[in-house]
């Protein structure tokens, strides 16, 4: 279809959309007279709601998103005068979902009232899938890292409630490598010590509780060194086998072959190579770019976000003394 045809498509779709919603708008007004009230005004808003999700439809397959979501919630808001919350979810969902891909803020909105009402309903766990779409759109479209790392949390902690602990560590895991990108690296430890701990009791997961505490172990080392070697003995006690890893030996070469000295400030600098290189994401690359100048030679080390398979890893080399800090 040419590009002149498909206008013309669109074009037609939409002024569909608009006589379904005056047949709408036309229903709910006569379910406000006297007489409607009297016999079945509650049928012609149930069947204004339908119309109005049949014009949002049409909307969508017109690519007028705006127009789709706010006909989603002039639906929605129809269902909560019907008592039928369930349903009103499920268009504020449909409204928000249409609005992502024209006002971000809209869709937050919407989904934010659906969240509302599932936690009513008490359906924690949709309502912790929705939070996580929420902080998508704080991670991809807005680039608010703080927001994106709330509905994180907020999403963990309804997953927690209900038991899905493996839904609530992927949540925590983003939440961690945030922090780490932030600099808020005691946060990302006890993150990553929690998960890791969780970790060593499954005999499915087990086996990524070394990569947790490798993580955890970046994260002290970004801090100081000293705390840094605690924090590996500590994982060995803990986890024999982490004793073993290549993941472990390798913190022990960086460790013992970091200077003394400076050492607090010299591993704050190498931590910029450890940030550079985190879960790919708006803050990564902000990161990495703010560096790139200074430091255009340096290569940092392995990501600390959400688990996966490792990659190999280059930690920060050590600086010489006479290296400003930043």
């Amino acid at each position: 279809m040419s590009t002149f045809a498909a206008a013309m498509d669109n074009s037609g779709k939409e002024a569909e959309a608009m006589a379904l919603l005056a047949e709408a708008e036309r229903k709910v007004k006569n379910s406000q007279s006297f007489f409607s009230g009297l016999f079945g005004g509650s049928s012609k808003i149930e069947e204004a709601c339908e119309i109005y999700a049949r014009a949002a439809n049409m909307f969508k397959m017109a690519k007028n998103w705006s127009a789709a979501g706010n006909a989603f919630c002039q639906a929605a808001q129809l269902h909560l005068q019907l008592q039928s919350k369930h349903d009103a979810a499920t268009c504020f969902v449909d409204a928000g979902n249409a609005f992502k891909k024209a006002d971000p803020q809209e869709a937050i909105n919407c989904l934010m009232r659906a969240i509302e009402i599932y936690t009513d309903m008490g359906r924690f766990t949709i309502a912790a899938k929705h939070h996580i779409s929420i902080a998508e759109i704080y991670e991809t479209e807005l680039v608010d890292i703080e927001k994106a790392i709330a509905h994180y949390e907020q999403s963990a902690d309804y997953y927690k409630g209900e038991e899905s602990n493996s839904s609530a560590n992927k949540c925590l895991l983003k939440v961690a490598g945030y922090a780490a990108q932030l600099e808020q690296y005691q946060k990302a430890i006890d993150i990553y010590e929690q998960v890791g701990t969780n970790a060593m009791d499954s005999p499915l997961l087990k086996y990524s509780a070394k990569d947790y505490f490798f993580k955890a172990a970046l994260c002290h080392f970004c801090i100081d060194m000293l705390n840094a070697k605690l924090a590996v003995q500590k994982y060995e006690e803990l986890f024999p086998a982490f004793s073993d890893s290549r993941e472990c030996k390798l913190m022990k070469v960086k460790i013992v072959g970091s200077p003394r000295g400076t050492e607090r400030g010299q591993l704050h600098r190498g931590g910029e190579g450890v940030r550079r290189h985190l879960q790919a994401g708006p803050v990564a690359h902000h990161h990495a770019a703010a560096h790139q100048e200074d430091d255009p030679g340096r290569r940092g080390g392995p990501a600390l976000g959400p688990p996966g398979p490792l990659a190999p890893v280059s930690l920060p080399r050590p600086l010489s003394p006479s290296l400003a800090l930043q």
